[in-house]
């Protein structure tokens, strides 16, 4: 998959990944969901260890990731009445800068 892509296109690709990823963790909490963000992040690492990222590039994946998670959030708060839409932000904001701790910055 690496080879064919361009470096913007797998950050890209990766940060949508992680943002659906933590989503998915803020809203829901069930084996199901667990199993299908471990999933996401897992295809998110995959394409982004094969390279080094810099600090403007690891930003710009923070901003994709958050978009696409404030996104998710912003539909299944529609479904999920519950739902503190401020609060999975928080959440999904933080497991976000834990993963680009863990894998983009080495």
């Amino acid at each position: 998959m690496g080879s064919t892509l361009t470096r913007k296109q797998i950050l890209q690709s990766a940060a949508q990944r992680v943002g659906n990823a933590v989503a998915h963790l803020a809203i829901y909490d069930d084996a199901y969901s667990a199993r299908e963000a471990r999933e996401y992040e897992r295809q998110a690492t995959v394409v982004i260890e094969e390279r080094s990222w810099n600090d403007e590039e690891i930003a710009h994946f923070r901003e994709i990731a958050i978009r696409r998670a404030k996104k998710e959030l912003v539909k299944r708060s529609k479904e999920e009445r519950h739902l503190n839409l401020d609060v999975a932000m928080e959440e999904a904001i933080q497991k976000i800068d834990e993963f680009i701790e863990k894998k983009l910055r080495r």
